[in-house]
């Protein structure tokens, strides 16, 4: 399937950048996407950072609905 996709990938490039600079460029890293649940996860992380730090430098205690931290997690 990469194979495919990098062949794919390739013969866009060619269609869009001059030679000269695609015989500069070393490699391509082809990602998979990340699954939801490893995003949530990372929603998750970064916002209970964010609410620890608000509450210690303002004294701000904030609380997020699963709802607005999915929204947050497709933005």
């Amino acid at each position: 399937m990469k194979a495919q996709l990098y062949t794919d990938l390739m013969t866009t490039f060619r269609s869009f950048f001059r030679p000269e600079f695609l015989n500069r460029v070393d490699d391509i890293v082809i990602f998979d996407p990340i699954s939801q649940t490893v995003l949530r996860k990372i929603v998750d992380t970064q916002i209970e950072q964010f609410i620890t730090l608000v509450k210690k430098e303002k004294d701000i205690t904030l609380s997020l609905t699963d709802e607005a931290k999915d929204e947050l997690g497709s933005v």
